[in-house]
C-alpha cells in the first residue's frame, strides 16, 4: 500500500536527512545509495531504497503522487534540496501524504 511505502521512507528520513547527496555517511560525506555506512538521505534516495525496506516497486507511484500533491513539488530531489528546506518540513510533508492516501484531509 502507498502508506506504507511512505511510512517507510518517513522512517528512512527520520533517522536521517541529507540534502544535495542521495546518502551520506556519519561524517556528513557523500557515499553510494547502497552503502552499509549510509545514515542519511534525500527523500528521492530513500524512495530509491523502499524496495530494500520491503515496499513492492508497484506501491511507490501512488505515494509520489500523494507527496506530490500535497507539497506542490515538481522535482522530489529540487524541492529536498531547496536551500531553505528543513528536515521537519520533509517530515510533515511525508505525514500529510500518509494522510492523503489514507483518505484523511492532507491540509
Amino acid at each position: 500500500m502507498p502508506a506504507d511505502a511512505l511510512r517507510a521512507i518517513r522512517s528512512r528520513i527520520e533517522a536521517g536527512w541529507s540534502q544535495d547527496a542521495y546518502a551520506r555517511d556519519a561524517f556528513g560525506e557523500q557515499v553510494p545509495l547502497g552503502s552499509d555506512e549510509a545514515v542519511a538521505w534525500t527523500l528521492c534516495g530513500a524512495f530509491a531504497l523502499a524496495g530494500k525496506d520491503g515496499i513492492p516497486m508497484g506501491h511507490l507511484p501512488a505515494a509520489l503522487r500523494a507527496l506530490a500533491d500535497v507539497t506542490g513539488m515538481e522535482s522530489l530531489n529540487g524541492w529536498n534540496d531547496e536551500a531553505a528546506r528543513t528536515k521537519d518540513e520533509v517530515l510533515h510533508a511525508l505525514d500529510a501524504a500518509i494522510m492523503r492516501v489514507e483518505g484523511g484531509d492532507a491540509a
